[in-house]
């Protein structure tokens, strides 16, 4: 038996719940968190990697969910006019951005 197979197994599921990712199931307003700043979310042409991206999102940008994809692991259909994958990992849902605006826009790939 693999030891190093049982061990992540076991500290996998041993993390504290807001630790492990979820599926996100609300439309809305999201904010891009990211574990390195420096890194970007991408938004793609369509759900799922295979599909070109449109556009990087940097840690902290904000969009807008308007439909969520009903098969297989969910993507977010985003007033970008692209999709980014439905994971608490990257997103983090917000209680009400009406009133905020940011000047920011993400990079839009051509």
């Amino acid at each position: 038996m693999n030891y190093t197979v049982i061990f992540t197994i076991l500290a996998l599921t041993m993390l504290p719940t807001s630790a492990q990712s979820k599926n996100l199931s609300e439309t809305g307003s999201y904010k891009v968190r990211l574990a390195n700043s420096a890194n970007h979310l991408n938004c793609r042409t369509g759900p799922g990697t295979h599909f070109p991206v449109r556009a990087h999102l940097q840690h902290g940008d904000l969009i807008q969910v308007l439909h969520i994809t009903p098969h297989g692991k969910p993507w977010f259909y985003t007033n970008l006019r692209c999709f980014v994958r439905a994971s608490s990992s990257f997103l983090k849902k917000q209680k009400d951005t009406s009133t905020k605006k940011t000047n920011d826009t993400p990079k839009i790939i051509r």
